[in-house]
């Protein structure tokens, strides 16, 4: 109720903020990242996303954290763990 939420189908248009934010965790000294609220799909959202857009939207995380060298970890997509296991630390 209290949550907004990003329509994860289009990432293109807020993919900048997301990177720049996991670029300032590394420019602060973190080794890791705990992305929230990653299983927009299995929520009210007004966005109808699938089971696919967020594992999409998931990798695509995964991989700019470690791009970065940051570890990252998994949280609220319990669901999807089987598909992401590869993905997250």
């Amino acid at each position: 109720k209290d949550e907004s939420w990003l329509n994860i189908r289009d990432y293109d248009k807020f993919k900048d903020i997301i990177s720049s934010l996991l670029t300032s965790a590394k420019e602060k000294g973190c080794d890791g990242v705990e992305a929230d609220n990653v299983d927009a799909y299995i929520n009210h959202n007004g966005f109808n996303l699938s089971y696919n857009d967020q594992l999409r939207y998931n990798i695509w995380l995964s991989e700019q954290a470690h791009k970065l060298g940051l570890a990252i970890g998994l949280k609220n997509d319990i669901e999807q763990i089987k598909d992401l296991v590869k993905y997250f630390d």
